[in-house]
């Protein structure tokens, strides 16, 4: 069994497959799911948790508490998603991060909320999903934020221009590219910095 933990277009045809195929997926629902994440935050507002794990961790200045809290068997406003969708996870983390300048500790914190197509036990969840946090720090924040994914509305064959953007940033960091974004940019300007780079075989 493999998981997906992410995926650049959460939809019902990609659940489907993923399920056919023998596998289980946890998806981050995004704002550019409104319904769906709309859902998810009702749901932890009116149904009782059914599992729960708490969890701290100590870096160098820094404090992370988490949060998992999964709710069973979700009813989405959608009934098409009921059909692989088996479980809603909210992630609550605060962090208390040691500013040197105020020698004190400055709080904030975020809530993310995902779904799962099976059934785990909180501190599983918590596991799978901080996996998923180290692949959001190290590839999607990146396509996400410079090369601007979240806000792609292209509706027909996105996993294409999925691929494209991964093909991109493959490219890139092959070329010991340090900041993806200036590079970009620098790209757009003259073409012939992208025709020396060397390619992937």
């Amino acid at each position: 069994m493999r998981f997906y933990r992410r995926c650049s277009a959460l939809s019902k045809k990609t659940l489907a497959i993923i399920k056919k195929t023998g596998n289980e997926a946890v998806f981050q629902v995004k704002s550019n799911q409104g319904k769906l994440l709309k859902d998810c935050k009702k749901i932890s507002i009116n149904r009782k948790k059914d599992a729960q794990y708490i969890s701290k961790n100590k870096g160098r200045n820094r404090i992370e508490n988490r949060c998992v809290s999964v709710y069973h068997q979700p009813d989405f406003t959608d009934q098409n998603w009921n059909k692989n969708l088996k479980a809603v996870i909210k992630v609550k983390r605060s962090f208390e991060k040691f500013n040197p300048q105020t020698k004190k500790f400055v709080a904030s914190g975020e809530t993310a909320y995902y779904v799962s197509t099976e059934v785990f036990s909180a501190r599983i969840f918590s596991r799978i999903i901080r996996g998923h946090w180290g692949i959001e720090n190290e590839n999607h924040y990146v396509k996400d934020v410079s090369m601007g994914e979240d806000k792609s509305r292209i509706k027909k064959n996105p996993q294409n221009m999925a691929r494209l953007r991964s093909f991109s940033l493959n490219v890139m960091r092959v070329n010991k590219s340090k900041n993806i974004s200036r590079d970009l940019y620098k790209n757009a300007m003259n073409i012939e910095k992208v025709l020396k780079y060397r390619y992937l075989k």
